[in-house]
């Protein structure tokens, strides 16, 4: 069996309905709302990493549901106030390596 037909088999696994709930807009709105009532608590713990160039830290926010949220804040050593990019993983993946997200730091 391939690493492919293993994702594939995890994608099926998968519920869809299918169709859009009739609250779907409603839904968002009142937990969005919810979520930008509770002050996100962001703590950096700096990771020793051995490129020179990046300052790597682990980040953690707490949602409205108290789960903890964590991945991981890469930035280029010399600059401040810089756009930030955010990548979320999929349904079945995780924050990824280090090593995977250097590239948009590295560009400065």
């Amino acid at each position: 069996m391939t690493i492919i037909e293993d994702k594939l088999r995890e994608l099926e696994k998968i519920p869809f309905l299918g169709i859009r709930p009739q609250d779907f807009e409603d839904f968002w709105r009142k937990n969005l709302q919810k979520e930008k009532s509770v002050p996100p608590g962001l703590e950096l713990k700096k990771i020793p990493y051995p490129l020179s160039k990046v300052e790597v830290f682990e980040a953690t926010v707490l949602a409205s549901d108290q789960v903890k949220l964590q991945g991981y804040f890469i930035r280029p050593k010399s600059a401040r106030n810089l756009p930030g990019l955010v990548r979320f993983h999929g349904y079945s993946s995780n924050r990824g390596q280090i090593s995977e997200l250097l590239l948009w730091a590295l560009q400065g």
